[in-house]
């Protein structure tokens, strides 16, 4: 009795290192990195990916060269599958992370999601976030900077018309933020009470308190 092993691993690594050639080191960073080959089956290979918002991305923008990729190595057509992460798994360990201070540590240890922040919609996170022709940049960008804020495009400023996104955006980040950083101050104000502090201060000649109020924020979402 014989049976029959499916092994497109080296397929699939053929094809990322093709893609990691052909696009800017941010974007292979931004949607590759954090994919991981995981079995294979009869022409399937299987990859786990860390959300159902990388899970669309992906599929919405780079399934169909992946799979031309795939055939032109195989000379099959391999299907992809993607199997999302879940929340409660801890996160598999790989090359170290750079240093950064304490208030700038990344929780790696399974924990228990956070309370809501108080100034922040729980509803609004990058899983239900509809991407339009319009927001993918947006999208792409926010993603980046909750993923690690303080480097990737900071500042940041997220400009259009109304209800295409921009809060449910920014609140994204502040939650993702909220809940993998341990030590991160968040503050979320709106650009008129922002001003409003500000003109206040100047009236009332408070303008170190204006000052104390929004220069300790870790990260600060108008």
């Amino acid at each position: 009795m014989s049976t029959t092993s499916w092994d497109y691993s080296m397929f699939w690594h053929e094809a990322m290192k093709q893609l990691q050639d052909e696009l800017s080191e941010q974007e292979y960073s931004m949607w590759f990195n954090r994919m991981e080959y995981a079995s294979s089956g009869k022409e399937q290979i299987t990859v786990k990916v860390p959300s159902s918002f990388y899970r669309d991305q992906v599929k919405q923008r780079y399934l169909a060269t992946i799979q031309e990729k795939l055939f032109e190595l195989s000379g099959s057509e391999l299907h992809l599958e993607f199997e999302v992460a879940k929340a409660e798994t801890p996160v598999t360990e790989k090359a170290p992370q750079p240093k950064a201070d304490s208030k700038r540590t990344a929780a790696t240890q399974t924990r228990e999601p956070k309370p809501p922040h108080p100034q922040l919609r729980e509803e609004y996170t990058f899983d239900n976030f509809v991407i339009g022709e319009n927001s993918s940049f947006a999208a792409n960008a926010a993603l980046a900077i909750a993923k690690n804020p303080g480097t990737a495009y900071n500042p940041c400023l997220i400009y259009g018309g109304v209800g295409l996104g921009k809060t449910h955006l920014i609140q994204s980040i502040g939650n993702q933020v909220y809940q993998e950083y341990e030590k991160l101050r968040i503050v979320y104000v709106t650009m008129e009470s922002f001003t409003n502090d500000f003109i206040q201060s100047i009236r009332e000649k408070r303008t170190q308190g204006f000052k104390n109020k929004y220069r300790y924020a870790d990260v600060l979402l108008i």
